[in-house]
């Protein structure tokens, strides 16, 4: 009777390092294995949801740009054509130093559009030969 207990019936104290050990271990293993791919997925959506408004907003602003790039093209051809439209006008080279004339092409062309403020004759140096404008200038100043 004096045999020594067997191995099933012995109790292992294990110290309580080893049961701290543990815990930390399987932690590591779940950070690992559950949480770490979350947050990699996590950090691919958000940069790819950056890069996507990044784009968007680039897409966006070069739309705006473009439609007004083309609505002053617009408005610069049709005060080019009103222009021209009274340029070729056969009386207007005739009248061209003739105030009169020049106020009543500036009343026509405001008829037209709201745009026209005032106009005027420059020569080649470019000096301003005559002018019609609710402003008074002097004829002869320089443009520059």
């Amino acid at each position: 009777m004096g045999q020594s207990p067997t191995p099933s019936h012995q109790t292992i104290v294990r110290p309580k390092k080893h049961y701290h050990e543990l815990l930390w271990q399987t932690l590591r293993r779940q950070l690992l294995l559950y949480f770490l791919p979350l947050i990699l997925l996590a950090l691919f959506f958000h940069i790819q949801y950056r890069t996507i408004v990044k784009e968007s907003r680039r897409a966006h602003l070069e739309v705006i740009a473009e439609h007004q790039a083309n609505t002053l093209d617009l408005f610069l051809q049709e005060r080019h054509i009103n222009l021209a439209n009274a340029i070729d006008d056969p009386n207007f080279s005739m009248n061209i130093h003739n105030s009169k004339y020049l106020a009543s092409t500036l009343s026509k062309l405001k008829q037209t559009s709201a745009a026209f403020i005032d106009i005027g004759v420059v020569d080649e140096h470019p000096l301003i030969l005559i002018k019609t404008c609710p402003i008074e200038m002097s004829f002869g100043s320089n443009l520059y």
